[in-house]
């Protein structure tokens, strides 16, 4: 396994009042599909885990395709309608890590390992902080004096500056 270089920049933005509603819109949109597919994760946790890609595995019951058209859970499709694929696997792995999380501490009260003798047992919490992943060339670029985010404006996927 080589060496990997991550690097963070930090930029000042000045988004305008409509950009602003636009970030806040995906965020929101983001933290919603985190939400509903957390549900989802934890009902087929078993057999999600076991796959040879949880990713893939999670795919399949979520997003129809050209050879799965009729996914378990069309819900997320229709109402995420045109959601980007790498933001959607974004949000998969932090679902599967969010009730892989909870199942480990569930599974250690009910073994009785427990900070305190009367502990209440974990709860899956599926409201998230998620922030947007910024994937670069995909949801952000980068120029000499500005940057392009990709946002949700309320009807489509769109560029701003």
């Amino acid at each position: 396994m080589g060496n990997s270089i991550v690097r963070t920049d930090r930029w000042q933005l000045a988004p305008t009042p409509e950009q602003v509603k636009h970030l806040e819109r995906t965020e929101k949109m983001y933290r919603s599909y985190a939400r509903a597919l957390i549900g989802v994760v934890f009902t087929h946790f078993d057999q999600i885990v076991s796959a040879d890609s949880p990713c893939a595995a999670t795919e399949r019951l979520i997003h129809a395709t050209k050879n799965n058209p009729n996914p378990r859970y069309q819900y997320l499709g229709r109402n995420f309608y045109k959601f980007p694929s790498y933001l959607r696997r974004a949000i998969i792995q932090a679902a599967i890590g969010q009730v892989s999380s909870f199942v480990t501490r569930y599974y250690r009260w009910q073994q009785g390992r427990r900070s305190k003798r009367n502990a209440l047992p974990p709860i899956l919490n599926a409201v998230t902080n998620l922030h947007v992943v910024l994937y670069r060339g995909q949801c952000i670029l980068f120029e000499e004096d500005c940057v392009h985010i990709k946002v949700y404006n309320g009807r489509e996927w769109t560029w701003e500056k």
